[in-house]
């Protein structure tokens, strides 16, 4: 029988924190539309469902990593933003 593997404390913290930061997110992503279009502002969103969710897959199989999932979740709003507005026209 294979032995359950305890995380470290630090470990836990850190990817709990990650969720959280994650779930805060949400609220500047509902204001987005003043910058970008409705389906713009789905992209974003589909998007951020679909990083919490990795990041509870996450939360069992690696916990550090889960500081990361914010991180990335604001360079693909800053970066779907920044080609809305280069080439689609997107303005504030």
């Amino acid at each position: 029988m294979k032995a359950k593997r305890r995380t470290a404390l630090p470990a836990r913290v850190a990817a709990y924190l990650g969720i959280v930061v994650h779930l805060l997110l949400v609220v500047p992503l509902l204001f987005m539309g003043i910058v970008a279009p409705l389906w713009g502002v789905g992209i974003l969103l589909a998007v951020w469902l679909l990083l919490l969710l990795f990041a509870i897959r996450l939360l069992r199989r690696n916990p550090q990593l889960v500081l990361l999932v914010p991180v990335l979740m604001i360079a693909f709003t800053i970066g779907l933003l920044t080609v809305g507005d280069l080439y689609l026209g997107w303005t504030a």
